[in-house]
């Protein structure tokens, strides 16, 4: 019987990771900046470890998504009080760097 799942680049290579380690690593690729910050924060008594990179990316994800949860708020409660358009023409005329 064929196997219908995809095989990853770590199984390809012949290295044995587990799904949740895979994960992890993606995760620490995609937010290298804090893994960073976790690193020159670290000192001899306190090493950086994988564990403190994942919930130092797990807070910084919450406060995202709470960000997020408050920015919806706050438009819903500019659209109610200024209207869609008002509010939209505000939003065109702000220079965003990127």
């Amino acid at each position: 019987m064929k196997s219908t799942s995809k095989s990853s680049f770590a199984h390809d290579a012949g290295l044995n990771i587990s799904r949740n380690e895979l994960y992890e690593l993606r995760m620490m690729g995609r937010y290298r900046e804090i893994v960073e910050q976790v690193i020159a924060e670290s000192t001899d008594a306190s090493p950086p470890t994988r564990r403190k990179v994942i919930a130092a990316i797990r807070e910084h994800r919450g406060m995202e998504s709470q960000r997020r949860a408050d920015l919806r708020r706050t438009v819903a409660r500019l659209v109610a009080k200024h209207g869609y358009d008002a509010v939209i023409d505000a939003l065109a005329a702000v220079e965003v760097e990127v």
